[in-house]
C-alpha cells in the first residue's frame, strides 16, 4: 500500500527532469561578442555603424557602449536574455556583479543590469566562448 502512496510523489518529482531533459526545447547560454555595441535603440545602432564618426559620437554621448572581453567574463549565469526581437535586432539584458572590499571581511556587492540593442549576430553561444571549442 505504500508503495502505491509514494508512485505519484516520485512521478511528480520526475516529470520536471524528464520535461528539460529534452535537448531541442532549451537553447544554449548566449553571451556577447566582444566588441559588440549595445545602442538604446535600433536606430541609434544603425547610426552607430554607419561611420567612425557616428560611432563615436554614439559612444561620446552616451547612445551606445562598446562590450569588452572584460565584460563578457563579468556576465552573471543566466549570461544574455532576449527581450525582444525586430528583424536581426534584438534587445538583450544581461546582469553584472560588482563588489566593494570595505574592511577585512566587509564587502559591497551590487547587481547591475544592463539593456540595450544590438545585432543578434553579435551573441554567441557561451560554451563555444568558454571552452574555444564548437558544441556539436
Amino acid at each position: 500500500m505504500k508503495a502505491v502512496a509514494i508512485l505519484p510523489m516520485l512521478a511528480m518529482c520526475l516529470a520536471p527532469a524528464v520535461v528539460s531533459a529534452d535537448p531541442g526545447s532549451a537553447k544554449p547560454p548566449q553571451v556577447l561578442s566582444s566588441g559588440a555595441m549595445l545602442c538604446k535603440s535600433p536606430e541609434d545602432y544603425q547610426s552607430a555603424n554607419g561611420s567612425d564618426a557616428s560611432r563615436a559620437d554614439a559612444l561620446d554621448s552616451n547612445q551606445c557602449m562598446r562590450i569588452t572581453e572584460d565584460d563578457v567574463e563579468e556576465m552573471l549565469a543566466p549570461f544574455v536574455e532576449i527581450l525582444e526581437q525586430r528583424g536581426t535586432m534584438i534587445l538583450v539584458q544581461y546582469s553584472v556583479e560588482y563588489e566593494d572590499k570595505i574592511e577585512l571581511l566587509h564587502r559591497k556587492v551590487a547587481h547591475v543590469r544592463f539593456t540595450g540593442w544590438t545585432d543578434e549576430a553579435n551573441l554567441r553561444n557561451y560554451h563555444e566562448w568558454l571552452t574555444g571549442k564548437p558544441q556539436t
